[in-house]
């Protein structure tokens, strides 16, 4: 199997570590960072990951949860040496019921119910950065969202 992982060429650096990049190309959540994973799922090392490039890199856990500020991020892929945590536009706006509204210094989250918004972020060397507040409000509407929906099929 093999995912699609971003189109930004981005040098990994000390003012990125720990944020999160939201980006319309990934198909999955992805990080290089193993030590933000809560629980932890071995690979089969066949899935891959393709690069802008043309190249790959290999899948080392998946299916795993990656704990960010207490909270948690499913099914969040480990990629070594991925200079970027990324969080895949069509999974977070499927997980959180909502869409994304880009701009050319920001973007906006609303709800698609609600319409409220559940966050918002701003562009900073060409790329749409998570702050961790929000990632940390984008993780708990994720896991009450999960939540709700689990509890109306049980019903």
């Amino acid at each position: 199997c093999c995912c699609c992982l971003f189109s930004a060429t981005v040098e990994p650096t000390d003012s990125h570590m720990g944020e999160w990049i939201i980006d319309n190309g990934a198909t999955h959540h992805m990080t290089g960072d193993s030590k933000v994973f809560h629980t932890y799922k071995l690979s089969s090392g066949k899935e891959s990951v393709s690069l802008v490039d043309g190249s790959s890199i290999y899948v080392v856990g998946k299916r795993s949860h990656s704990l960010l500020n207490k909270f948690l991020l499913h099914n969040a892929l480990h990629v070594p040496h991925l200079p970027l945590n990324l969080l895949s536009v069509s999974k977070i706006t499927k997980e959180l019921n909502c869409k994304l509204i880009f701009s050319a210094d920001r973007y906006v989250l609303p709800d698609l119910v609600t319409r409220k918004r559940i966050g918002i972020g701003l562009v900073s060397e060409e790329l749409y950065h998570l702050a961790m507040r929000a990632a940390t409000t984008l993780m708990m509407a994720a896991s009450k969202t999960k939540k709700s929906r689990e509890e109306s099929l049980q019903l």
